[in-house]
């Protein structure tokens, strides 16, 4: 007698994991693709001109120093990763707004798929799904992925 192999048919759960996050990615990316014709507005320049003040330097000013704001107005932010985030762009492709609006929109992809995972941690498949596509398609991000100074 010729025993044979147990086979499921259940699906695999980290393949569905996963397809939903593809899906995710999809969503949140085909939600803000607009915003590579976008430009550079006029809050971004300052920012970004203050970051590219490196590229001569062998450390980036973001990382010893307030690099974000304009302190003849009071307004100095100390956000290393942010400031280096610009300098990197700038360095890499300069004031470039296509470069700058699509490591914007996938910045905000990986959160996406980032907070699909997390939650999946507190809630169940269906509900982390559901928060990440929530977040990735709320009208209140509208303005965020857009506008570079906002990264």
């Amino acid at each position: 007698m010729k025993l044979c192999a147990f086979r499921s048919n259940a699906p695999d759960p980290r393949l569905a994991r996963w397809l939903m996050a593809l899906l995710i990615a999809v969503l949140a990316f085909l939600s803000q693709r607009s915003v590579l014709s976008f430009g550079l507005t006029g809050a971004d320049t300052p920012l970004l001109l203050a970051a590219a003040s490196w590229s001569d330097r062998a450390v980036p000013p973001a990382l010893v120093g307030p690099a974000l704001g304009d302190p003849s107005l009071g307004i100095v932010f100390y956000r290393p990763l942010t400031a280096l985030s610009y300098s990197l762009h700038l360095h890499t492709t300069g004031l470039d707004p296509l470069a700058f609006q699509l490591g914007n929109l996938l910045l905000h992809v990986g959160v996406v798929v980032l907070l699909f995972f997390v939650g999946r941690a507190w809630l169940s498949l269906f509900g982390a799904f559901f928060a990440a596509v929530v977040f990735a398609l709320h009208p209140l991000l509208v303005e965020v992925v857009p506008d570079v100074s906002r990264r």
